[in-house]
């Protein structure tokens, strides 16, 4: 089946701020259907919540802690827009109130007030365990996300000072299982990328393994050195190995079955 419009119109729309600007940002639907939900990766928009609606615990947590699309934590998961079916009036109001980007058909997009690139550099980290304390302390008014990661435990590494010249993470090469990132920073920082922090993604700093952690309780982050570096990351869960194991077992014994057969 094909979409719902309200993905198509709100695609649309995107395409020709894109056309504006040169940018395309990832979309936060809103009140839209659960059953939907698949239509982001139908129009190729990427979705908060993840890869054709895969969205882990961790994450809808984060995500649903605040029922409003100009919560923090929907700028931690690097939301720029705002799809909904109908008009978003009530959370236009306020410091970061939602602006109106465009209206076609059955969608409305809205622009955020504060969107976070995918992929960035911080120079300093907050350690809290509980996930729920750390969830909390993302929306206290004094918390700047932009500045300060949460982690659960002391990361493997020294971090910052912050640099009078802020570091970069552009993202050279991006594929459902394969992301390469290249950081520049005059001091050592966390390159957060805003993405699930799913089982089976491992992180190689210019083709050295390094230890990946989780940021904010749900995305993926790992410590780059000042300097220029080159960051991988790579979807490789051993659920993969298991599998091609079992199956090559299996295939040995069916073979040995057949042979056996045939000289009987």
């Amino acid at each position: 089946d094909a979409p719902d419009p309200v993905w198509t119109d709100g695609k649309a729309v995107v395409d020709e701020l894109a056309d504006a600007d040169g940018t395309a940002g990832r979309v936060l639907p809103w009140g839209v259907p659960i059953f939907s939900q698949n239509g982001a990766m139908r129009v190729g928009w990427p979705s908060v919540f993840g890869y054709d609606s895969l969205e882990p615990a961790a994450t809808i947590a984060l995500a649903s802690s605040v029922p409003d699309p100009r919560s923090t934590a929907y700028d931690i998961l690097g939301a720029t827009y705002v799809l909904a079916g109908g008009p978003l009036d009530d959370f236009a109001q306020g410091e970061r109130g939602l602006a109106l980007a465009g209206q076609r058909g059955a969608a409305w997009v809205y622009e955020r007030a504060r969107p976070m690139p995918i992929a960035r550099l911080v120079y300093s980290a907050e350690i809290i365990p509980d996930d729920t304390a750390a969830i909390n302390r993302v929306h206290d008014a004094d918390f700047d996300p932009a500045a300060t990661a949460i982690l659960r435990a002391n990361p493997p590494c020294d971090l910052g000072p912050a640099p009078a010249t802020a570091g970069t993470a552009d993202v050279l090469v991006h594929e459902d299982a394969y992301w390469q990132i290249a950081t520049r920073s005059d001091a050592p920082a966390l390159q957060v990328l805003a993405e699930n922090a799913y089982p089976g993604w491992t992180a190689r700093i210019d083709g050295q393994p390094a230890a990946v952690l989780t940021a904010y309780t749900a995305i993926r982050a790992v410590c780059v050195p000042a300097g220029e570096h080159l960051v991988e990351w790579r979807f490789a869960p051993r659920l993969y190995w298991v599998g091609a194991a079992v199956s090559a077992v299996g295939l040995l014994l069916l073979g040995a079955a057949v042979a056996r057969k045939r000289t009987a």
